[in-house]
């Protein structure tokens, strides 16, 4: 919602004060407008980025003979491309519905103006997306090097895997999603349901990404900042461990 035209003017930086106007006037439960659409999205989402990443890191090394972090950047990159090319209208029907208050999945279907709507704002999407896994992926493989020797050296004893490699993704999600903010904005100022105008229909905005980011000042741009931040570190803490944890496992008995 801040991260809008409207939602920006009315709150600013002030997501409290948005929160609690969206659950007075539609409840509580439209917090959680599309969550349907990101449960279902998030699986396909996450599988491709990671399998992409994994897969790239594994031939990239092949190639070369060692992965250089050039390397790790073209895998990560690889894996935001992949993964938007392919699950970008899910983002589209989700930012639809939350920039929303009674808009319906079968309202934007009807309204979407077919595949090309689908997939309006991919680009600010894919460059949101290879920004956020070129930094991500990275900084994960070698903060998970080095933070047992660290934390076991200042707590005086080992830490489990699992601590360390959640902290490892919490730390390379945060500045990933700071860095990639301004693409989220753009992708949702493109992406963000409009009004209907006096005849009942829905005006097709079709804004150039490029004269869009110029017309925003740096404080727009990183609208919402704080929130994104927050929700990745929380989001790829847990996934980037499990993704660790489930992969050896695997490779223990013999599936990978």
């Amino acid at each position: 919602k801040i991260q809008t035209e409207i939602g920006w003017a009315k709150y600013g930086r002030d997501s409290i004060r948005c929160a609690w106007d969206i659950v007075l006037s539609n409840g509580p439960l439209a917090l959680y407008r599309g969550v349907i659409v990101q449960i279902a999205g998030i699986a396909p989402e996450k599988t491709i980025k990671l399998f992409v990443n994994d897969f790239m890191r594994t031939f990239l090394s092949a190639q070369m003979g060692t992965l250089s972090l050039p390397g790790e950047i073209l895998a990560g990159g690889s894996a935001g491309f992949v993964q938007d090319v392919i699950t970008c209208p899910l983002e589209v029907i989700k930012t639809q519905l939350q920039t929303s208050s009674d808009r319906t999945v079968s309202d934007i279907f009807v309204d979407i103006g077919g595949l090309r709507g689908l997939y309006k704002g991919l680009l600010p999407c894919i460059a949101r997306d290879v920004v956020f896994s070129s930094c991500l992926f990275p900084s994960f493989a070698h903060l998970k090097e080095m933070l047992p020797a660290m934390l076991s050296s200042s707590l005086g004893h080992e830490v489990d895997v699992l601590w360390y490699t959640i902290l490892a993704g919490a730390m390379a999600a945060g500045p990933a999603a700071f860095i990639a903010t301004p693409f989220d904005t753009c992708k949702t100022r493109l992406q963000q349901a409009r009004e209907a105008d006096e005849d009942g229909d829905i005006a097709d905005v079709d804004i150039d990404p490029i004269s869009l980011i110029k017309t925003l000042d740096v404080e727009t741009l990183f609208s919402g900042v704080s929130e994104r931040v927050i929700r990745s570190a929380l989001q790829f803490g847990v996934t980037l461990s499990l993704f660790d944890l489930l992969t050896a496992k695997a490779g223990e008995v013999g599936l990978v």
